[in-house]
């Protein structure tokens, strides 16, 4: 399971705030230029995803979110040229990849995901996860 960066599912107690502070975990494998596989749950198919992928931190482990340091990959309604896919995973999931490698040069990693809303008047539904650096 991945980190939950920040979240709101629309409820009371629902919500997860960003941090002050993160902690980035290394997976085993070389840092190298690939592409981006993720598989989600949740209550039915986004309608919207993104893959923020950052080159630098700042001193407390967030992300530099300048233009210089971050790049988005979306995928959604209404993206004409998408970064991403979303196509149906296993079972209630739902799996998100990147459209190409994403650059070994932007090692840290957030899937931002988002759903409809679920009535009139309700709000969307959305979460964020730490993806572990090469």
């Amino acid at each position: 399971m991945l980190p939950l960066v920040a979240g709101d599912w629309g409820e009371p107690g629902g919500s997860h705030a960003p941090p002050e502070r993160l902690t980035w975990q290394r997976d085993r494998s070389a840092a190298r230029d690939e592409p981006l596989s993720v598989e989600v749950t949740g209550p039915g198919r986004p309608w919207y995803a993104s893959f923020m992928v950052h080159r630098a931190l700042d001193q407390a482990g967030v992300p530099k979110e300048d233009t210089a340091n971050q790049t988005v990959l979306a995928c959604g309604t209404g993206i004409t040229e998408p970064g991403c896919r979303i196509t149906r995973g296993a079972g209630d999931g739902w799996r998100i990849e990147t459209s190409a490698p994403v650059p070994a040069s932007h090692p840290y990693r957030v899937l931002y995901v988002q759903w409809p809303s679920d009535g009139q008047g309700r709000p969307e539904k959305w979460a964020s996860w730490q993806l572990p650096t090469p």
